[in-house]
């Protein structure tokens, strides 16, 4: 074999090449890269995301073996047939990727499988084929692959079951794996096209060579050695070379697309990376967040608690929270974040846009509020309550009325109720709210009831019916404090019985004192110690002036004055005669207060008899009856409900302001009307019930409240419950006290609560989250559809059977068992969410972030599930990924080193660390100015590689540790971040110290060889010069030697004549 040849070949690692063929002729894929290199790099790749992977050339046979195929595919490709058109499918994708794009296609065989392929080029020429696929986008009828199986030769039944155990996954997922295939092929193509450049160069010194030793053949001994060691030196480098290759083809850059928003900071905030979903979210095009930081999409209000709960993630690490974000256009999202530091120490975000559950949360809120406004401006406490009596819900003005909070109400049960009504009271309260729950009897009872500070109130509890709610009977009802009501009516009892008893039994004081300035007790009769508290033998022969009020004395000069005018008349007249006064006067008790008296004076000779009643009390019950009277006239008048007073022969007496209001009638109407005659405000059928009602309580029989409907005086239809009451006079029924309740806002608020709750359970059933409620017992009272989803089980077999703790893995459930006790008791701090395991049915496992809260109230906790297993799988690939490609880094036998922007080193390989001698704790943050001999040298990169977009084969002079120089051959170039910013730099390096060195010296043999060449060619032409002087020589020669043969033949004839003369003449003897 010509040995210029053999040298080309070794040089070239191999190619597969015509002898007449150039390197870049007809390159194969393995003359690129090591088939077994490939095999690993396939493997990997296959594992990482999941798909089946092959590459194969353009006619379909396959380079490598199969990575990750399914056993669907495996069954397949078993069979003859069944390869055969796999080969073909696989040719189908070599000829969509022909014009040197990508492809993805449905396979040849089954259209429900996806797949794809990726061209691998060097220049204009297709080397292979990348395919990837088996991945399953709609279900396989069982029908086709069992037609399938048959037509190629296998199982039919095992590869319906093989077919079945095919992944699924998002078109999404497919094309990032599609995206990462592009980077390595076109990372192939260029080390192609740099071994072709390398041939190339190769086959030039060879040619240089072969004119060299044309010239110089007797020199080829002496460098024959050197050039040998070259070539071995040139096989090493392109073994290095290789590799290095190898690696750089294993790295990539892994972009993620999900549909929350995700964002790549540095430390100070600053976006490195956002994708297309948080461009949508915020209104910013990926290039503006190039220039963005953190703050610059936080609400003004919020910016402040935004930079805090920053640099509270830098410090701790890890951060979830709500927050709410600035859009370009202004306006405010509120969204949840999930962010934490990456090892390399940049920041990774994702958000959740919270709009639409905001919106939702915000309608129920709407709802409640309004709810609660009705709730708390009516008088009424509204109370939910089952058939035990544990409250589930009351409204909050219980406090007022009650003394107790609704939390203090739904925490102590039945005892907060039965345990305070007053003895006397509560067998009627329990019966009557028995019969409501077992026989359906409305509850309309009157009863005592301690409040919170001791003191007895009267209340009025009412409840129509009961309604049953998961599984469930409650009660829905009304409390009313009739406590001033009942007051009043006693009161009013009261002070006509202290009427009748003044009227009835008073006691007279009669006392008798002598006439004069003076007066002087006389006679006091004994009932005055009682009602005075002075002894009648204490104040006898005392001043009865000193007693009397000072402003009351008057009224007895008065009298004492008219005694005397009455005494002359009768001195004149000569006749005596009785004058008699009746005035009314103070006195003062020996307790120092002040009675009232009434007094009749009689003159009488020269004394004064004065019969005098204690009107004290009588004028106390006057005013408290005049207060009362102003109370109940009060009462009447302003009281929320209409109050029509009747004889008891039905005739109207008195109608409220509350009644016309009510019907819409005119003061004064109606009054002396009779009941059976108002049939234009009562129809027949509640005419007919009231006037029913009525002749019952004439005969003294209790009736309940009772609802009738009445007309206004447009027609318009209303509610009115009736509650009456039979006026007594004497224990005789005098008439009767109806009051009238208009119930349109009660039923108007029942309608609304009624409909809130519809709201609250189509929110609850078409909310995207899997939800349920439970109590203390763990027990699952009411779920979700997508719950009951989640669990593969009918929600009527989990509602009011199943605990919460059934669906989680076991592994979990003594950690969410110890939250969820700390939650009851509230000790502790246990998390309001956090991941676990979810466990259905069926025994599959799925990964949930799980939010609790807990109802006060009710005790009852409210779970809400989102699936996040595609979410944590994606995150532990990615993780699976940089882990692989740190290990590719760090592996490869080139030095690789990444610095950021400001030339600080930010990572920095083994070969690195062998080359330089440095340890990564040395370098790692330290300047690559450590490495250069110039100070600046780092910095004139970086403006050369700006200018050119990347430096390949660059020889630059480092320094090691020990401060030895090396020459490196360094191909460096910029990172940028996903907005086009440089984010740092990369550099490839390797040391050609060695190999420069030799070039040199080859370059010195070649100057020698030129001189000896020139110096040879000079000794040519002398010699040259030297032969053509010899060949003139040589004629002179010739010619002389004509000359002298001609002579010397001459000679010997004559030689040979004189012999034969002698001869003759006998000389010769």
């Amino acid at each position: 074999m010509d040995e210029s040849r053999g040298l080309k070949a070794r040089i070239l690692g191999g190619w597969d090449i015509n002898p007449q063929a150039t390197p870049d002729d007809n390159p194969q894929l393995s003359d690129i890269i090591s088939l077994d290199v490939l095999q690993q790099l396939q493997d990997g790749f296959a594992e990482s995301y999941n798909v089946a992977s092959i590459i194969f050339n353009d006619i379909g046979k396959p380079y490598t073996k199969p990575s990750n195929f399914s056993r669907f595919c495996e069954i397949i490709r078993s069979t003859p047939e069944g390869a055969k058109r796999c080969e073909l499918s696989d040719a189908r994708l070599a000829q969509l990727v022909s014009e040197g794009s990508s492809a993805i296609a449905s396979c040849a065989n089954f259209a429900q499988i996806q797949d794809a392929a990726v061209p691998l080029y060097i220049e204009e020429r297709l080397i292979g084929t990348w395919g990837i696929g088996q991945r399953l986008i709609a279900d396989l009828p069982d029908d086709k692959v069992r037609e399938y199986a048959k037509a190629i030769g296998a199982d039919p039944d095992e590869l319906t079951a093989a077919a079945k155990e095919l992944g699924t996954g998002s078109k999404q997922e497919f094309q990032s794996a599609v995206s990462f295939l592009e980077a390595v092929a076109k990372t192939i193509s260029l080390m192609g096209l740099q071994k072709i450049q390398q041939s190339k160069l190769i086959s030039e010194l060879e040619d240089a060579e072969k004119k060299l030793s044309e010239y110089h053949n007797h020199l080829e001994e002496l460098v024959g050695k050197r050039t040998i060691e070259l070539e071995e030196e040139i096989k090493q480098r392109k073994q290095v070379e290789k590799e290095l290759k190898e690696s750089e083809s294993k790295f990539k850059t892994i972009v993620l697309n999900s549909p929350d928003s995700i964002f790549i900071t540095d430390q100070e905030g600053n976006f490195l990376f956002v994708n297309e979903s948080a461009s949508d979210m915020l209104g910013y095009t990926r290039d503006e967040f190039g220039g963005m930081n953190v703050s610059d999409i936080s609400s003004p209000d919020d910016l402040e608690t935004n930079l805090m709960y920053f640099k509270k993630l830098i410090e701790s690490g890890e951060l979830f929270m709500e927050l709410n974000l600035l859009r370009k256009d202004g306006s405010i999202i509120p969204t949840e974040l999930n962010a934490f530091v990456l090892p390399d120490a940049r920041v990774y975000g994702s958000c959740r846009d919270l709009t639409e559950r905001r919106k939702a949360e915000d309608a129920i809120r709407k709802s409640e509020n309004k709810y609660h406004m009705l709730v708390q401006n009516n008088p009424a406490v509204l109370w939910k309550a089952d058939d035990r009596g544990h409250t589930k819900f009351i409204s909050d003005n219980i406090l007022n009325v009650y003394g107790y909070s609704p939390e203090e109400i739904y925490l102590k049960g039945d005892d907060i109720w039965f345990g305070r009504i007053h003895p006397d009271d509560l067998k009627k309260v329990q019966t009557a709210y028995k019969a409501l729950f077992d026989k359906g009897e409305k509850f309309d009872v009157k009863y005592r009831i301690k409040r919170r500070d001791g003191k007895w109130i009267w209340a009025q509890d009412r409840a129509n019916e009961t309604i049953r709610e998961g599984g469930v009977k409650y009660a829905y009802g009304v409390f009313h404090d009739i406590t001033e009501q009942i007051k009043s009516e006693t009161k009013l009892r009261e002070s006509q019985e202290r009427y009748r008893m003044i009227t009835e039994y008073s006691n007279d004081l009669i006392t008798l004192v002598s006439f004069g300035i003076n007066p002087k007790y006389l006679y006091i009769s004994p009932s005055y110690e009682r009602i005075t508290g002075y002894k009648p033998k204490d104040l006898e022969g005392k001043n009865a002036l000193d007693y009397v009020h000072p402003e009351d004395r008057h009224k007895l000069i008065f009298l004492l004055k008219q005694y005397l005018s009455r005494k002359a008349e009768e001195l004149i007249k000569r006749d005596e005669s009785t004058t008699h006064e009746t005035i009314s006067f103070r006195s003062k008790t020996k307790a120092g207060e002040w009675i009232y008296w009434e007094t009749a004076a009689y003159i009488i000779g020269d004394k004064i008899l004065l019969v005098s009643r204690d009107i004290t009390q009588r004028n106390e019950a006057i005013r408290q009856i005049k207060e009362s009277e102003e109370r109940y006239r009060t009462i009447f008048s302003s009281a929320n409900d209409g109050i029509v007073v009747m004889d008891t022969k039905g005739r109207i007496i008195e109608i409220n302001r509350k009644t016309y209001e009510l019907l819409g009638f005119e003061s004064g109407d109606y009054v002396g009307s009779e009941l059976k005659d108002l049939t234009n405000i009562l129809p027949p059928k509640s005419l007919a019930l009231v006037l029913k009602n009525l002749g019952l309580r004439m005969m003294g029989k209790n009736v309940p409240p009772y609802e009738v409907t009445m007309l206004t005086k447009s027609g318009q239809e209303k509610s009115v419950e009736i509650n009456a009451v039979p006026l007594k006079k004497e224990d005789k029924i005098i008439g009767n006290l109806t009051i009238l309740r208009d119930l349109t806002e009660r039923k108007h608020v029942e309608k609304e609560l009624k409909e809130s709750e519809e709201r609250y359970r189509l929110l609850f059933e078409s909310t995207g989250t899997a939800t349920c409620m439970f109590g203390d017992d763990s027990i699952i009272q009411i779920c979700n559809l997508k719950y009951a989803e989640f669990a593969k089980i009918p929600r009527q077999e989990i509602e009011g059977k199943m605990r919460w703790y059934d669906f989680v893995a076991k592994y979990d459930q003594e950690r969410m068992k110890q939250y969820h006790k700390q939650r009851s008791t509230g000790e502790g701090n246990p998390p309001n969410e956090y991941d676990f395991d979810f466990v259905d049915a069926e025994g599959e496992i799925k990964n949930m972030h799980l939010q609790i809260g807990i109802l006060s109230e009710k005790k009852l906790c409210i779970m809400s599930l989102i699936d996040i297993t595609k979410i944590k799988k994606a995150t532990e690939e990615v993780k699976k990924t940089k882990k692989y490609m740190e290990t590719l880094i760090q592996t490869s036998p080139e030095p690789i080193i990444t610095t950021d922007m400001q030339g600080r080193i930010t990572s920095y390989n083994k070969a690195a660390e062998k080359m330089f001698g440095y340890t990564p704790n040395e370098v790692l943050n330290k300047s690559s100015s450590i490495f250069t001999i110039q100070e600046d040298e780092t910095q004139q990169l970086m403006k050369i590689n700006e200018s050119t977009k990347g430096i390949t084969n660059y020889e630059i002079p480092l320094k090691t540790k020990e401060g030895k120089k090396i020459l490196i051959s360094l191909s460096y170039a910029i990172l940028y971040d996903d907005f086009g910013n440089p984010m740092g730099a990369i550099g490839v390096g390797r040391d050609i110290t060695e190999q420069i060195k030799n070039q040199q010296e080859l370059e010195q043999i070649n100057k020698r060889l030129m001189r000896a060449k020139s110096e040879l060619q000079e000794k040519a032409a002398e010699l040259i010069q030297a032969n053509n002087q010899l060949k003139d020589k040589m004629n002179e020669l010739e010619r002389f030697n004509k000359v002298m043969v001609g002579r010397e033949l001459k000679m010997m004839e004559l030689k040979n004549k004189i012999k034969k003369l002698d001869k003759k003449q006998g000389w010769d003897e």
